[in-house]
């Protein structure tokens, strides 16, 4: 059923590309594109944001159960940067087909101080790092001499690594990584 509902949508996207008006001639259109992007990405961070908000509470129950005053806290990895490029086969000035390539990278570092003697600060840094490798097909559509609606759609694999550091250091400034 959901292979259906891809096939079908896809069909439709070719045939709007088909249907659409043309940028120019058909030997005017470049045969081939470069398409580059970039900027702030954004991840919900899930299972690896809750150990360390886990593992952050728990070090602050333990501080306030004994009555050691608590400073600093957990903070989530959600933000991050992103860029990548695509290189785009033109079947027709409307319609392409490209291999792109990519990397995104999320990571955090928190703190939290527990006044004591000695004082003890706890560090946790969650990271997340990924490449994706896609396939996709590009559809244009002219909206005016010098504005266009561009679309795609595909799907890619992606290669990703999460992680996070753990340490204590102490007043002397000894760490303690886990």
């Amino acid at each position: 059923m959901r292979v259906k509902r891809i096939l079908s949508v896809a069909f439709s996207l070719i045939v709007l590309a088909a249907a659409a008006p043309l940028r120019g001639e058909y030997g005017s259109a470049p045969k081939f594109q470069i398409r580059l992007y970039g900027g702030l990405s954004y991840l919900s961070g899930g299972d690896a944001n809750d150990g360390v908000s886990g593992f952050f509470l728990a070090e602050k129950d333990s501080a306030t159960a004994y009555g050691l005053p608590v400073s600093l806290g957990f903070s989530a990895a959600h933000l991050g940067m992103s860029f990548g490029g695509d290189f785009i086969f033109q079947i027709t000035p409307n319609f392409g087909i490209g291999v792109g390539a990519g990397y995104a990278q999320v990571s955090k570092e928190s703190s939290m101080i527990i006044s004591s003697t000695p004082t003890i600060t706890i560090n946790g840094k969650p990271s997340f790092n990924a490449l994706p490798i896609k396939l996709g097909l590009f559809f244009s559509f002219p909206l005016g001499p010098s504005i266009d609606f561009n679309f795609n759609v595909g799907g890619g694999y992606s290669n990703s690594e999460t992680g996070t550091l753990y340490y204590y250091e102490d007043y002397l400034g000894i760490l303690i990584k886990l």
